[in-house]
Formats: C-alpha cells, sequence, structure tokens
C-alpha cells in the first residue's frame, strides 16, 4: 500500500532528529556551557530480586539490592516503584537549606495524600500548603478581615493617604519611585488635561499602554 509505505518512509526520515546533544540545545538556548536545569527527577523501576528469583533453584532466595544514586545536579528526586511507592530526595547544601528542602518535600507529600485520597478533582485544586502553613498564611501574614470603608472610591481612599503620609512610598515600578504626594499631584494633573479636552462624567477616555 503506498500509504503505509509513505508512513513508513516518513518515519524513517524522522529517526534522523530523534537524538539531539544536549551540547546542542545549551547552544541553541543560549545558555553557552551553562545548565539548562537545576534539578532532576528520576523514576526507577528494576525488579532485579524479583527476575533473578524467577530462574534461581528452590530455596535460594535473594534479598533486596542496595543502590546509591549521586547525579551533579543541585536537586535530585529519585522515585523508586515496588510494593509501595518510595520518594527520596537528595541535594547539594551550596544550592538549597536543609529548612527548604524539608518544606519542599513536606509540599510534595502533601500533593501526593491528596492525590489519593479517593476524590477527583482538578490539578488546579490541590494545594500544596499544609493546614497550619495556610492558616499562616492567609490570617497571620496577609489578614483578610481589614475593614474598608465600602462608600468610598479608589481615588478618594488614595486622597485619604495623601493627606495621613504624603511622603510615604506609593509606586514602584522599574527605576521608578513615587510618593503619595507625588502620584496625586501627577493625577491632578492628568485631570486638568483631560478637562481641557471636554472629559466630563460619564465620556470614556481610551487608555494605549502596555500590559
Amino acid at each position: 500500500d503506498s500509504w503505509l509505505q509513505a508512513v513508513q518512509a516518513q518515519n524513517l526520515a524522522l529517526r534522523e532528529f530523534e537524538h539531539t546533544a544536549l551540547l546542542d540545545i545549551q547552544r541553541w538556548a543560549g545558555q553557552g556551557g551553562e545548565a539548562l536545569f537545576d534539578s532532576l527527577l528520576v523514576f526507577e523501576n528494576y525488579p532485579i530480586a524479583q527476575a533473578l528469583e524467577q530462574g534461581a533453584p528452590d530455596g535460594l532466595r535473594f534479598g533486596p539490592p542496595l543502590t546509591q544514586e549521586q547525579t551533579s545536579y543541585p536537586l535530585t528526586l529519585l522515585v523508586g516503584l515496588e510494593r509501595q511507592l518510595s520518594v527520596h530526595m537528595s541535594y547539594q547544601q551550596a544550592s538549597f537549606s536543609a529548612d527548604t528542602v524539608q518544606r519542599l518535600a513536606a509540599h510534595l507529600a502533601q500533593l501526593l495524600g491528596q492525590m489519593t485520597d479517593g476524590g477527583e478533582r482538578c490539578l488546579g485544586e490541590l494545594s500544596m500548603l499544609a493546614f497550619d502553613e495556610h492558616q499562616r498564611l492567609v490570617h497571620d501574614w496577609n489578614p483578610l478581615d481589614t475593614p474598608f470603608d465600602q462608600g468610598l472610591c479608589i481615588h478618594q481612599m488614595i486622597a485619604r493617604q495623601v493627606e495621613a503620609m504624603p511622603d510615604a512610598l506609593a509606586v514602584t515600578f522599574a527605576n521608578t519611585q513615587l510618593s503619595y504626594s507625588e502620584l496625586d499631584g501627577r493625577a491632578n494633573r492628568l485631570a486638568h488635561k483631560l478637562i481641557e479636552l471636554g472629559v466630563g462624567p460619564e465620556v470614556r477616555v481610551g487608555v494605549a499602554m502596555p500590559r
């Protein structure tokens, strides 16, 4: 069949491009000799003891093999699949602190636990934070119960800040910093310019600016 022959020819042609040297990838990415990534995920599944026992004489038993993995990456996550899932994490102390790695391991355990709790949820619904971490982040570091005057518009709230702390930092963008008084001054100049152009209440103003 000509169609099958064309598919086979195409697959054979693609074989010429299925392997690419890491050095070429680094060069194309503009990394020079630098590493493209700093972490490595390895899945291991080689049941050596079981394979040996299948052809062994009666009475001969093999113990579990002892292996030691070592990589040159700052962080390596090694997953072994036997009767139960085993996870081993190794890291370079020059790149990560012990506390950082412990938090990463706790977050991974939290995610794995939610994946196996029997419920069907989207990946975006999973949280890597434990309950105490979530409570500390939401309630201690970023409390949501701060009262705001619901009757004020945003420009009125900024005006209050201008009166209360005119020299405090209000806006930071790139190398530019504006205090509340400077921000208020710029806003007033822009407002007067718009009024000169005929802008008033309920008049739409187009804004063109980068994201």
